[in-house]
């Protein structure tokens, strides 16, 4: 049994052993289906660090080039505080904040900065505005990790945001802001930008604790030719002893009724630090109706974001299909990933 009150420093020592209408909604729909998986430009392998209490090794992230932040404050914030186990909306990245290679100024890592394109399926059948906002808009997932007055480091908050090319420099814009920084969108860019900001709206964080968080990103995905809707879902955690960041990403059938089974794929992808991600999208002219207005399932992922695979060990596929954490599942969530990351697909 798990209490509440040695949960977080439990979780501690596993982390740190390691433009008509149709147009306007295709485009929409299609820009919105981003938030979930891709192929990535470069992969760096993980490092494993054993556990000094013998607790369950979790493989320490690759060194970034970017060393963590030191927290405006050198007060660590409560074990309680930074726990919670009801599903919320992740952080907004603030409007003006400049992203590429390398995490801004205000962020200590990048997870993931993602172009997009429409690679398979029915492609010819799509309006050319539909691929031109795709290479406009660029889905961006930041991390910060903080470091406290123990001189170790917190996973301090997780966000999302769409940025767009303004002077040379992507810049995070929504649709009232756009025009301040640059962007001078059209009516359709703005409509299709207010499309983009629902969706990523739809992205959840279900758990966390002060070094980790696990994140929901519903999907439509690509399977065995059919377009499905799924959850990609992300496990962010922050080494304590020197403030990395790792992110590891699976696929949830929702739809399954035993969490055994909501597992569709048998690995787990390890993300590489500053992940560039070029991610492929299927289009099916047949979810177009008669005006041209797309179905929310046109457009599909055709692949989680891809890294480092790790094949699923037996502990992981008994919890990391759970639709809602507590503190014991939660636990032994991060041991199963922590078993899953010491063997290689």
């Amino acid at each position: 049994m798990f209490s509440a009150d040695r949960q977080p420093k439990r979780l501690a020592r596993v982390l740190s052993s390691l433009p008509s209408p149709a147009t306007v909604a295709a485009v929409a729909m299609y820009v919105s289906a981003l938030a979930g998986g891709g192929q990535a430009d470069t992969l760096i392998g993980p490092q494993t660090v054993s556990a000094n209490d013998g607790a369950t090794a979790l493989a320490a992230p690759p060194t970034t080039t970017r060393r963590p932040r030191a927290g405006a404050g050198t007060t660590a914030p409560s074990a309680d505080a930074m726990t919670s186990f009801q599903p919320r909306p992740l952080t907004a990245i603030a409007p003006g904040t400049h992203v590429g290679h390398e995490p801004p100024d205000d962020w200590s890592h990048l997870i993931s900065f993602v172009r997009a394109r429409l690679s398979t399926g029915d492609v010819d059948s799509v309006p050319k505005t539909v691929g031109y906002y795709a290479k406009i808009f660029n889905l961006v997932m930041l991390a910060d990790a903080k470091k406290v007055e123990s001189g170790k480091y917190v996973l301090d908050r997780v966000g999302v945001g769409f940025s767009m090319e303004i002077d040379d420099q992507n810049t995070i814009v929504t649709s009232a802001t756009q025009d301040q920084f640059g962007g001078d969108l059209s009516l359709v860019g703005r409509s299709v930008l207010d499309g983009n900001m629902d969706a990523i709206k739809e992205v959840r964080q279900l758990a966390r604790t002060r070094h980790s968080m696990l994140i929901d990103a519903p999907a439509v995905m690509l399977r065995e030719g059919e377009h499905r809707e799924m959850n990609v879902r992300y496990f962010v955690w922050v080494f304590p002893a020197n403030g990395n960041i790792g992110t590891v990403v699976w696929l949830v059938d929702p739809s399954a009724e035993n969490p055994a089974t909501r597992l569709p794929e048998a690995a787990i992808q390890l993300l590489p630090p500053n992940m560039q991600e070029d991610r492929q999208m299927n289009v099916k002219a047949d979810k177009f109706n008669l005006l041209g207005i797309p179905a929310k399932d046109a457009f599909a992922l055709v692949q989680i974001p891809q890294g480092k695979a790790y094949e699923m060990s037996e502990s992981f596929h008994r919890f990391a299909g759970l639709e809602r954490y507590d503190a014991a599942s939660f636990a032994k969530l991060t041991s199963a990933v922590a078993e899953t990351l010491r063997g290689s697909k």
